[in-house]
């Protein structure tokens, strides 16, 4: 009886040894997107290995005690290997930052623009540093230290260029991990609305009309004031060319003065309204 209790206790001891976990060693706990890191048996036991392939594996991944693998992608990813005996599992958190961005641009004020980096990917590690440069000499920068309501980290800024001309617009992106990326686009920014600061309508068939325009296919809306607010023309529905003839609704000219106008676009995604002044003289010198 006593030899059968020893036979017992020692197949319950084998079956408990095979089934022990361990921990996998990393060079790096943190490592960001492009990092290299080293993994290897806590005893240095040739093992063969499991990883996923969020990784460039450096290497063969069978009889080995250690292994270099490449991250490519952010995540948290389970690594295992298994050395014959034993088995461990250990979750690697990759981090990354991505400085890829969108420009919208006014439809009529064209120099104006929002730039919007994309979505920072998970795991994240606050603050989120962004620095904007537009190309133009002006560098703007950005610290994130929480999430939105949707638990996203992004950073987005308005800009109005003084000029027309070829920019080129960066994002440089960096995590509270030390994480850092690059992108940068060229644009152009040019005028895509024209109307004439003055005009005669004076009935002599030069300059006798106020035109505004734009340079595509953009419809809109158009009010002019009078120095006391009152509305003195109006368009009855947006279109990409007004003309106005310096006449009020009942036909009668408008005086000459400083008029003021409100365009306003259609489907406008930066609500944009475009204001200016225009000189009319009804008399003929």
């Amino acid at each position: 009886m006593r030899t059968f209790i020893i036979i017992l206790v020692f197949l319950a001891t084998a079956v408990q040894t095979i089934a022990q976990d361990f921990d996998i060693s990393f060079s790096d706990n943190t490592p960001c997107v492009g990092d290299t890191v080293r993994i290897s048996h806590p005893n240095n036991l040739a093992s063969t290995w499991e990883v996923p392939t969020a990784f460039t594996i450096v290497g063969s991944v069978t009889n080995t005690q250690t292994l270099r693998i490449v991250c490519d992608s952010a995540g948290v990813y389970p690594i295992t290997a298994n050395d014959g005996v034993n088995s461990g599992t250990s979750d690697l958190s990759v981090y990354g930052v991505n400085a890829n961005f969108e420009i919208v641009k006014g439809q009529l004020n064209a120099y104006k623009i929002m730039v919007k980096s994309n979505l920072q990917p998970a795991p994240y590690d606050r603050p989120y540093h962004f620095t904007w440069d537009f190309g133009d000499g002006t560098v703007t920068k950005d610290s994130i230290l929480d999430a939105n309501v949707e638990n996203e980290y992004y950073s987005a800024q308005m800009y109005v260029y003084k000029d027309s001309g070829y920019f080129d617009i960066s994002l440089a992106v960096e995590n509270g991990n030390g994480c850092k990326a690059e992108y940068s686009v060229t644009d152009t920014i040019s005028g895509q609305f024209s109307a004439p600061n003055v005009f005669t309508p004076n009935g002599d068939g030069v300059n006798d009309f106020f035109t505004a325009r734009t340079n595509g296919n953009i419809s809109f809306s158009m009010t002019v004031y009078s120095r006391w607010g009152n509305v003195v023309f109006e368009t009855e529905a947006p279109s990409n060319s007004v003309v106005w003839d310096g006449r009020l609704k009942g036909g009668r000219k408008v005086s000459s003065g400083v008029y003021y106008y409100v365009i306003v676009p259609e489907n406008e995604e930066l609500n944009e309204k475009l204001t200016g002044f225009v000189h009319v003289f009804t008399e003929k010198e």
